[in-house]
């Protein structure tokens, strides 16, 4: 990773000046390639531009510094032709390793992501944390975690209730029944369609476990078209079978932790036994228990991907997990923010408890998985989401998945008219194309590696439209097939397989597919 190469020069320069750095910090520059402020932040006796030029001076011999500048305090990086030209050929021998690192070595985290209310289908508002967690998984995968994908399925409390009475009245009006429409029911032709699915009784808990099951088996099937897989889907139901929410609630209780007042446990404001005549175990209380068990399965970190509407969950949940002995760190908690589906300037309402919402089966059906995927994580989570049907279906350089997977296609598409035995060769002498599309290139395992602590996903789709403009820019500015002499040809075939390497691994991770044709 340049980030961190660049970084070892300056420590070795300070170490040689006799200078105490604080942290170095390494950026991409507009003065340079690469820039640090870490003389601004030496405390001494000199101005901050002093210490730059000695840092400058004192930079060991090496082949990834063509030169170093001060400008400002700062100092700014500009990399050698030759370090360019073997990182070309490093990324070919890396091939689909490259990129990947350490930062996670054999340790164990779950992802919990999307796991929507089953009392309806997959909608387009909770399936946004689908390409969200996967993407996650998948750079912490390539940081080298063993990660674990799971749902959680609400499977009990009020609104599954509602939800069997609901079916009890769909199949009551097929029958031509005089039935009223439950007070809480679920509004929604679906509902409609689902009671006609489920085996007719006249028991709501029986019908509400058959509902749950086709809607469960229904998300699966939608999840795994916009292509994920799931490694485990526990119940809520379960949980609350296996007597870990009574244990947690005693922990607490020992602990000194919890509260009894007028016949109801809270922890903090939040009730965890109700004080009706049942003593009704809360969805916090559950909620706590199955993140103890979390723990309790060996996962040294757990993230929970939640919608917005879940935000003031999150301190209480914290609270509680580090009540029963868990260090709240190892809990990490992203939200993300609404979506509205957008047809031109019209915009769809949607709200499923009123029964009208999108289905994410049905914009799938309309643009396909990889337009789906990357529309839900080219914004930060923290953004709301507009999801251009328009532009997710266009065949253009306007809509960004079609853009980079041209880019693959056009580079496999060159690679086909040369034969298999050409050889690799580095360029030393590059113009300001080839440089900035190898500039580029070798961004990726430092954006892997932050991502992986920051979990900003966004950035890679970004990232990879950065990378497919750079390749664009040098095909239409640099020959390949019809270079200048042979020597060039090769290095350039060279250089356009190393960007492939690194396009295809962008759109794995991204869980995107890289055709060899358009």
């Amino acid at each position: 990773m340049i980030k961190k190469e660049l970084e070892k020069l300056v420590r070795e320069a300070g170490k040689k000046a006799g200078l105490k750095l604080p942290c170095v910090l390494i950026s991409a520059s507009e003065y340079g390639d690469y820039s640090t402020q870490i003389a601004l932040s030496i405390k001494n006796n000199k101005k901050p531009g002093e210490n730059a030029v000695v840092i400058i001076k004192n930079l060991p011999q090496n082949k990834i510094i063509e030169r170093a500048e001060e400008k400002n305090g700062f100092i700014n990086f500009y990399l050698s032709n030759q370090f360019l030209g073997e990182s070309v050929k490093e990324i070919i021998e890396e091939g689909e390793s490259f990129g990947e690192n350490q930062n996670y070595k054999n340790k164990k985290i779950q992802v919990e992501f999307v796991s929507a209310n089953p009392t309806g289908p997959l909608h387009l508002g909770n399936a946004r944390g689908g390409p969200l967690g996967d993407v996650i998984g998948r750079i912490l995968e390539s940081s080298g975690a063993k990660v674990e994908r799971e749902f959680y399925v609400n499977d009990i409390g009020s609104q599954i209730k509602h939800f069997g009475e609901t079916i009890l009245y769909w199949q009551g009006s097929a029958r031509s029944d005089k039935v009223d429409f439950p007070e809480k029911g679920y509004p929604g032709e679906y509902m409609k369609e689902i009671a006609a699915k489920v085996k007719p009784s006249d028991k709501v808990e029986l019908l509400a476990k058959d509902g749950i099951k086709l809607m469960v088996k229904e998300m699966k099937s939608s999840l795994a078209k916009i292509g994920i897989e799931y490694d485990q889907f526990i119940y809520e139901s379960e949980i609350l079978k296996s007597g870990k929410t009574e244990q947690v609630i005693k922990t607490l209780s020992d602990k000194g932790q919890s509260l009894v007042k007028k016949g109801a446990v809270w922890f903090g404001d939040s009730v965890l036994v109700r004080s009706d005549k049942n003593k009704t175990l809360t969805y916090f209380a559950n909620d706590i228990a199955y993140h103890q068990d979390k723990f309790e399965r060996g996962f040294e970190l757990v993230i929970d991907i939640w919608g917005a509407n879940h935000h003031g969950h999150i301190k209480r949940l914290k609270e509680a997990v580090g009540a029963v002995g868990i260090e709240p760190e190892r809990l990490k908690i992203i939200l993300y923010q609404f979506v509205r589906l957008k047809h031109g300037d019209k915009i769809e309402k949607m709200a499923k408890r009123e029964g009208t919402y999108v289905t994410a089966e049905q914009v799938l059906n309309a643009v396909g998985k990889n337009a789906f995927r990357m529309t839900m994580l080219l914004q930060s989570p923290n953004t709301h989401l507009d999801f251009d049907l328009e532009l997710a279906k266009k065949e253009s350089k306007e809509n960004p998945v079609y853009y980079l997977q041209y880019a693959c296609a056009r580079i496999a598409g060159i690679l086909r008219k040369q034969s298999a035995g050409s050889s690799q060769q580095a360029a030393v002498s590059l113009n300001n194309y080839e440089s900035a599309l190898i500039k580029e290139l070798i961004k990726f395992p430092d954006l892997i590696s932050e991502i992986s602590q920051s979990y900003e996903v966004h950035h890679l789709p970004h990232y990879g439209i950065s990378l497919a403009k750079k390749f664009h820019q040098f095909y239409k500015n640099c020959p390949v097939i019809k270079a200048e002499n042979e020597e060039i040809k090769k290095s350039r075939l060279t250089l356009i397989k190393a960007t492939q390497t690194v396009l295809k691994n962008t759109l794995k991770i991204l869980g995107i597919s890289a055709p060899n044709k358009m």
